[in-house]
């Protein structure tokens, strides 16, 4: 079962985790709010995890496949990486990558979030035809 606690929340209707302002802060040393204002903060984190997971969808051969890895515990801290390093990149650059590319575009991401999750093996297109994710998802597995 994905974990939630002070750093990053899980939301199983949607299967994504969603980093917390602690967590990024926690995570990289530096305060949100001395970047943006305080109401800014929800929905710049609310963006880059959909940012950060429309690409790891566009890799994905099966929705079903993905959503169920990206629920597995052992891709959690590499995902809370990838959150954190993509927050950074917004902060650096001072906005939004998506904004730059197509819906259709798989290259929202920076190229640091993009080895992240290529090293950790998150980014796959193969399917393993003996496990039947539709099912695990209906019986609450993931």
């Amino acid at each position: 079962m994905p974990i939630t606690d002070a750093e990053m929340i899980y939301d199983i209707n949607e299967h994504k985790y969603f980093l917390t302002q602690y967590g990024y802060e926690h995570n990289s040393g530096e305060h949100l709010s001395q970047h943006i204002n305080s109401e800014d903060i929800e929905p710049l984190l609310k963006r880059v995890t959909y940012t950060v997971y429309n690409y790891i969808y566009s890799w994905a051969s099966d929705v079903s496949r993905t959503e169920y890895e990206i629920s597995l515990s052992k891709y959690r801290l590499l995902i809370k990486r990838a959150l954190v390093e993509m927050v950074s990149a917004m902060l650096v650059n001072k906005t939004d990558m998506g904004l730059f590319f197509s819906k259709d575009s798989g290259d929202i991401v920076t190229p640091n979030v993009k080895l992240i999750l290529m090293n950790g093996g998150l980014l796959k297109r193969s399917k393993f035809p003996y496990i039947n994710y539709d099912a695990l998802k209906e019986a609450g597995e993931y």
